[in-house]
């Protein structure tokens, strides 16, 4: 390593990206600042890891503990809405995807990631990047210079809005985090997508199964106000959601809105943007963690091993991970699990990527049984 050492970096956002870009700089001999605008230490949801995510965890020695937390999905099922089977992918090797709950993750990130380099409740209020380093004031008023800032905060990046960054675009759907009974044994995952728009997903985890409703909506910020309403926010779906309504309480369910990044924004200057902050895409992709700790790997190995000055270092890591954006799960085939409904959808609603099928069959293998669509009856 040539001057990697002697430059201070700050780590905006501490999420799955932020924690492994600290993670890979610390491995690097580098000491970044992260810094995290909520208190929340458990974040709900759960996150699908593709195998190279998994190996890079295991790079930072906490891959054994993400797949003792999560749960190896090895097939993967479409299903109609009432529960029969439409199409089917077995993965060619030991796991297709890792699923596991987001805070499992980020539990285990924090688990190398040197005490004291994370600080909660600090807000970036305002970066200057004009005089050979960056300039940093918090809400708190605290000022400091860095050589190099990552903005690793989400789709609604403070960070990107800083650098005059395209903002997020709401996608037109809104997703539920749904409960379901503690004695549902699930065969893999699966989902089921019906053609007015609606995403139902259920995966096993490390702690039981996660279920996911996602719904078209025309404005963000809406809520079912009560059970009643949740269940009609889609009637026609039979497998496994009547059964999570009814366990649900509507007050008390995590929602979020989907939003994307039009346009992939990689920094500016001595300013890099990883992850979603950088290009968020939609959340049925399922790509999101497996790229924002990619994103981390790449970056950290130009921060922490050159000589050439900390822009030069960003500008490489956007060439580097660029043709990885344009194409992250390869391009949807006709022929591929999934593609059909998947492009009736996306006919109906564009904001609905038609790039699922084309993720699930890169993670499970191109040798998977199930691979060129083949049909199958309950």
């Amino acid at each position: 390593m040539a001057t990697g050492g002697d430059i201070q970096v700050l780590v905006v956002g501490g999420g799955a990206g932020g924690l492994s870009l600290a993670a890979f700089l610390q491995r690097a001999g580098l000491d970044p600042v992260v810094v995290e605008r909520t208190d929340a230490l458990d974040p709900p949801g759960t996150v699908e890891l593709r195998p190279e995510a998994v190996r890079l965890l295991t790079r930072l020695g906490v891959g054994r503990e993400v797949r003792e937390a999560g749960a190896a999905v090895t097939t993967w099922t479409r299903r109609r809405p009432d529960g029969t089977v439409a199409e089917r992918l077995d993965a060619d090797r030991e796991v297709g995807l890792l699923a596991i709950e987001y805070a499992d993750l980020l539990g285990a990130l924090r688990t190398v990631v040197a005490d004291g380099s994370v600080h909660r409740g600090v807000r970036l209020r305002s970066l200057d990047a004009r005089r050979g380093s960056v300039a940093v004031e918090f809400a708190n008023g605290v000022r400091e210079q860095f050589d190099a800032v990552v903005g690793a905060d989400g789709p609604r990046s403070r960070t990107r809005e800083l650098l005059g960054g395209p903002d997020p675009v709401f996608c037109g759907t809104t997703s539920i985090a749904l409960p379901l009974p503690d004695d549902v044994d699930l065969d893999g995952a699966g989902e089921v997508w019906t053609t007015d728009g609606a995403v139902f997903r259920a995966v096993p985890t490390g702690d039981g199964v996660a279920a996911w409703l996602t719904v078209p909506t025309t404005v963000p910020d809406q809520r079912a106000p009560d059970a009643d309403a949740l269940a009609e926010l889609c009637p026609a779906i039979e497998w496994l959601l009547p059964a999570a309504v009814d366990a649900a309480d509507a007050g008390e369910l995590w929602w979020a809105d989907d939003f994307r990044v039009p346009s992939a924004t990689w920094g500016d200057g001595r300013v890099a943007l990883l992850g979603d902050a950088g290009h968020a895409r939609h959340r049925l992709t399922g790509a999101g963690a497996t790229l924002a700790i990619e994103d981390a790997a790449v970056l950290a190995d130009e921060l922490g091993d050159s000589a050439d000055p900390p822009a030069a270092r960003i500008a490489d890591y956007a060439a580097r991970r660029r043709s990885r954006l344009d194409d992250p799960a390869g391009d949807t085939d006709p022929a591929a699990p999934l593609a059909g409904v998947e492009s009736e959808l996306a006919s109906r609603h564009p904001s609905i990527p038609a790039r699922r099928g084309a993720h699930l069959a890169s993670a499970f293998g191109e040798g998977s049984r199930g691979f060129a669509g083949e049909q199958f009856e309950e």
